[in-house]
């Protein structure tokens, strides 16, 4: 017998779906530094821009690792259109 999968709780994905307000940030920095700050300053979601900020692998990735300290972090790396 195996155990039902049962998804963690998803607020943002909850508050999006009640019609709350939710503010976020885009961010096209190449600072980890800078993007931990905006990390922290209580977004309900936050874009780290891979496309058109100057950001390379090694920058892209430290960017992450500096978000992974303040928030959770979804990576939705390789997708084109909207998560399913």
């Amino acid at each position: 017998m195996t155990t039902p999968y049962v998804p963690l709780p998803n607020a943002f994905r909850q508050n999006l779906r009640d019609g709350k307000t939710l503010i976020g940030c885009w961010s096209a920095l190449t600072s980890s530094i800078a993007t931990e700050i905006v990390g922290y300053a209580g977004f309900d979601w936050l874009l780290v821009d891979g496309e058109h900020a100057p950001n390379d692998f090694q920058t892209f990735i430290s960017q992450l690792m500096a978000l992974e300290r303040t928030a959770r972090v979804r990576r939705w790396c390789g997708r084109s259109g909207p998560s399913r």
